[in-house]
Order: C-alpha cells, then structure tokens, then sequence
C-alpha cells in the first residue's frame, strides 16, 4: 500500500494549493457581499458540512472512501466556478456554498482513514499523519503566496487556478485502492443495520466524548480565527499580497511543527504537550486585543505554530480510539462537532463586527480565551471520568 500512500500525499499537497484561500473573503467583499453576508455564506457551508457530516461518513464505510472523494471534489470544483462567474448572486452562493459544505462532508476524516489503513504499521501513525499534514501546509504556503500575487493581477484567476488543482485532487483520487480492511473483509449491510451499528459504536464511545468535544473545539477555534484573519489583515490596512505571505509563512511554522509533533509528543508525553499547548493559544490570542500590525501577525503565527503540533496528535488519538469498520462515521462525528461550533458562532462574529461596532480582532480575542476555558473544563472532565472506570 506504499503507492497509496504516495497517492494521498500528491492528493493533500494538490487539494491544499488553494490559491483562494487567502482571498475569497476579500474578494466578495470587493464584489458587493457585507461582512455579514460573507459570515452568513460561511455558515451556509458549515450547514451542508453538519447535516451531511455523519451520513456521508456511512455512506463512505459501507460503499467506498474513493467514491466519497470523487465527488466531494467534484461539488467543490462546482462551487468556485460559480464564484468566479457570477460572485455578487447572493442566492446563487447560498446554494453553491451548501453543496461545497456537502463536498467537504464528503472529504472530512476520508483521506485520514484511508492513509491510516494503508498503514503496514498502525505505531507510525503520529508520523505518518505528521508528514501528511506537513505536506498540506507546505502546498499552502505555495498557494497562498501565490494566490495573494495572483489577486493583484485578476482576482477570478485565483478561483480559476484553485479549481484547476482540485480538479487534479479529483483525477488522482481514481487512481487509489482502497484497503482490504474496508473493501469486502466483512459482510455488507443494508443502511438501516449500518446505522444501527454506528450507533451503537458511538454509544459505547460516550465516555470519550468529552475528549471529542475538546478536541473538535480546538479545530472550530483555529478555523475560524483563520476565517477571519484575512479581514483583520484588511482591518489594519495589510496588503493582499502580503497577507498572502503572512499566510504562507504561517504554513511554513505550522508545517514544521507538525513534522517534529511526534518528537515533542514523545519527549513531553500527549497530556503534558496538550496542556502545554492551550496556555500557548490562550497568550496567542490575548495579543490580537493591542490591535497593532505586529502583534496580531505574531498572534497568528503563534496559534498556527500551536496546533501545527496539535492536530497530528490529535488525528492519531481519534484514530487510535475507532475500530476499522467504523472509523470514517466517527471520523466524521468528530467533525460535525467542529462544524456544529462553526456554525454557531461565525454568523455571530459577523454580526457583532458589523452592528455592535466592535472591531474584529477585540472579538475573536474574547471568544477564543472563554473556548480554550470550555476546552480545558471538557478535557479535565474526560480526564476525571477515565481516572472514575479505571
């Protein structure tokens, strides 16, 4: 299964280049769309991600992750054409950006559980997903810069570079095998005794979720403070194409930190590191309330640098709890949290930036302090309910 693996890197360093991911903010705003509307989108893709993030879990245990793959890229690639040709139909983008969060249900945990069984040596796992990860910041680091380059000269020829590569994503996901582990080594059933099973699954894992929600908070949070970074960039009057090399280097941090996670884990042990991890984004995010040029790039250097190391420890734990059957499904539900929290609480950032009057950078800081304080209450009571049925 080397060749899969080979595979799933060109994959998530293909699927990565998001030329647009530093823009796509800005550019509708360019394009007439509020702040708030702009949230409300974002929200619109994070309902698609909620509602179809389990079922298409299922769907992708019980009929194929290759399948899944296909046509998450497919809706995606659908989407950022329709940004490019008609960006300012606000209705248009509801109904698009809907089918990208279906897309992106489709691709949630399903690149992860395919590279974790394609794994000869499940004890590699925490490297593996290290270089993995790795690999997907470094593509962004080149999409990013690039794309922030790109914007000076077109901005609808950032989205027409960006949907070019996903459509590459798509052609080489054709190409992989899916293990044996989860391609006819148990009987197939029908999707109401598949259901019935994953729920039963999820039952028995109920002590572990408040280590989910922990978890799926800390991807919530830095997603979107990542959201809205290219707006307090643009707050403090922070060029395009600098905000895409601010983006770029913050890959490049976070990059590097996910290739040494396992180090760090290994020295430091997973507690200690997770732990030492939420006091770094609590004084992280403690910086964006100066409000000045420097403070709020070393805020997003830092946070980025922090779950660089987090989320490789974080994928190999989830992973490491599910069994084979059913770990896209609880892949899956790990996400529909994050997306549940994503979708609460962008419309609400968007709303209180643009009629409270609240500059952005004071309110993403309040908010992600009182969310790392809910994260460590929901890991300490995860740590007090293992220590309880030891």
């Amino acid at each position: 299964m080397k060749k899969n693996i080979l595979k799933l890197y060109l994959i998530n360093f293909f699927s990565n280049l998001t030329f647009s991911s530093v823009t796509w903010f800005i550019y509708l705003g360019r394009n007439g769309l509020s702040l708030f509307a702009i949230t409300v989108l974002q929200s619109i893709l994070n309902l698609g991600m909620l509602l179809f993030e389990v079922p298409t879990g299922i769907y992708a245990d019980k009929n194929g992750r290759k399948s899944s793959l296909v046509l998450g890229f497919l809706l995606i690639f659908l989407q950022l054409i329709a940004i490019v040709i008609l960006p300012s139909n606000f209705i248009l983008m509801i109904l698009v950006f809907l089918l990208a969060g279906i897309g992106y249900a489709l691709l949630s945990g399903t690149l992860e559980s395919i590279l974790y069984e394609s794994l000869e040596d499940q004890s590699c796992a925490t490297k593996t997903f290290g270089i993995f990860n790795g690999i997907g910041y470094f593509s962004l680091i080149i999409g990013m810069i690039t794309g922030g380059f790109i914007d000076q000269i077109s901005g609808k020829g950032v989205f027409l570079a960006t949907s070019a590569v996903v459509l590459i994503s798509l052609l080489i996901s054709t190409l992989l095998k899916e293990s044996d582990k989860t391609s006819g080594s148990y009987e197939v059933e029908t999707i109401g005794q598949h259901l019935m099973n994953f729920l039963t699954v999820l039952k028995e894992q109920i002590l572990n979720f408040p280590l989910f929600f922990s978890f799926s908070m800390i991807v919530a949070l830095v997603s979107l403070y990542y959201l809205f970074a290219q707006e307090t960039f643009n707050e403090i009057n922070i060029p395009t194409y600098i905000i895409g090399v601010i983006f770029g280097v913050s890959h490049l941090i976070e990059g590097s930190a996910s290739f040494t996670s396992h180090k760090i884990e290994k020295i430091l042990g997973i507690t200690k590191t997770f732990k030492i991890s939420l006091l770094l984004l609590s004084f992280f995010f403690t910086f964006l309330i100066f409000e000045s040029q420097i403070f709020t790039v070393i805020a997003f250097l830092g946070v980025n640098m922090v779950f660089g190391i987090l989320d490789p420890m974080m994928t190999s734990i989830i992973n490491n709890i599910f069994v084979s059957k059913h770990r896209t499904a609880l892949n899956s539900t790990y996400n529909f949290i994050s997306s549940v929290l994503m979708f609460i609480f962008s419309p609400l950032i968007g709303l209180f930036t643009q009629y409270m009057g609240h500059s952005l950078s004071i309110i993403i800081a309040s908010m992600s302090l009182i969310s790392i304080f809910l994260i460590i209450l929901s890991y300490l009571l995860f740590s007090w309910k293992m220590k309880k049925n030891a």
